[in-house]
């Protein structure tokens, strides 16, 4: 759902009246997605196939020491992920690229420049993060804010 800021802390409100906790502290989220040059992936998302996978580079806030390839696949609404380190890639595998944009300081990251031979980066999203649960743990939400792309 798309939420107008300015209504966020009536909508803060209204989740502390329902029993939902945070969880975890707000965190900015930074993945750069792959793709094919045709947009495979981001096609199949949008005509909702079922069988289907995203493929990014991710780390949070600015530890880019920790990113990790995933691959984060569903069939129908079942999913799961699998992850890789950079170190599994040859050096020869990995370009440089300048995020220093979207952190306001020089920020370089490491990166396989494709994947499986035909996946490609092809945009860089970063947003923050805030996770809630209902006290019965049944309903996960999560908030995001400041969405770069």
């Amino acid at each position: 759902f798309n939420l107008e800021s300015f209504k966020e802390n009536q909508f803060l409100y209204y989740l502390k009246n329902e029993d939902f906790l945070e969880i975890y502290p707000k965190r900015r989220i930074s993945s750069i997605y792959y793709d094919s040059i045709d947009y495979e992936l981001f096609n199949l998302s949008e005509e909702g196939i079922s069988l289907r996978k995203k493929i990014r580079a991710r780390f949070y806030n600015s530890e880019t020491k920790n990113l990790k390839i995933e691959y984060k696949n569903k069939i129908g609404e079942l999913g799961n992920k699998e992850f890789l380190d950079i170190s599994d890639f040859n050096k020869d595998q990995l370009i440089e690229l300048d995020i220093s944009n979207h952190f306001g300081e020089q920020k370089i990251i490491r990166i396989p420049q494709n994947i499986d031979y035909c996946y490609l980066p092809v945009v860089l999203i970063t947003y923050e993060r805030r996770y809630f649960v209902q006290g019965d743990l049944k309903v996960r939400l999560t908030l995001d804010n400041s969405i770069l792309f």
